[in-house]
């Protein structure tokens, strides 16, 4: 193994070799480049709650290697697994109930 290697990079390995040469393989790798740039776990917890339905549905394969994907860069900037997990359901919470809110306003004007 090659101590140098971010987690972001095994987990994407990994993710690859599950996948295989589907077409959620370009997706992912898409999404991995995406997360690169970001520099601080609450954006990119922020940006998997954004993008997510572009995953599909929540269980799914592409859904999933995405999650962990997110987590995995979330540890390389410093977080724990766990709360990496807890922090993208938070922002997931967040932006549905900003979602309800917003649709519930326009509903009543």
């Amino acid at each position: 193994m090659n101590t140098t290697e971010t987690t972001t990079e095994i987990v994407l390995r990994g993710l690859m070799a599950l996948i295989g040469t589907s077409a959620a393989r370009w997706t992912v790798e898409g999404w991995a480049a995406h997360l690169a740039l970001s520099k601080h776990p609450i954006h990119t917890a922020n940006s998997f709650a954004k993008h997510e339905a572009e995953f599909g549905a929540e269980g799914t394969l592409l859904w999933g290697c995405a999650f962990v994907a997110t987590i995995a860069r979330m540890t390389d900037q410093g977080m724990d697994s766990n709360d990496a997990a807890r922090l993208i359901h938070e922002r997931r919470a967040a932006r549905a109930a900003k979602a309800r809110s917003e649709l519930a306003a326009r509903a009543a004007a």
